[in-house]
């Protein structure tokens, strides 16, 4: 039994490791996609170095790629219009770009 409990726990702990949060700044910039459903945002401050990806214009989303995708862009979107900083926690990529896995509103 402790075994596995062991097994789980490692296999958490390697998964939050993967995930990387950006630097808390402002979005300067918020865009669409062209003919699909994808939002990237640009942040005050950020390289867009995390999770290594080739692209470094910001963070995406895609609906086809994350399930929060909805629930992201909706964040995303108040937090441009009010001017709020936002940090975003980044894992893997999509579109070349650092994949947007969450949202924090500061």
């Amino acid at each position: 039994m402790k075994y596995i409990i062991f097994a789980i726990l490692s296999s958490i702990s390697v998964s939050l490791l993967a995930a990387e949060t950006s630097v808390k700044g402002k979005i300067t910039g918020y865009y669409t996609g062209w003919g699909s459903d994808t939002v990237r945002v640009r942040i005050e401050g950020a390289t867009y170095a995390e999770s290594d990806c080739p692209v470094k214009d910001g963070y995406m989303t895609s609906e086809s790629d994350n399930k929060g995708f909805k629930t992201h862009t909706s964040a995303l979107l108040a937090a441009y219009m009010s001017g709020k900083s936002v940090s975003i926690v980044v894992e893997g990529c999509v579109n070349s770009r650092p994949r947007i896995w969450g949202v924090y509103i500061d």
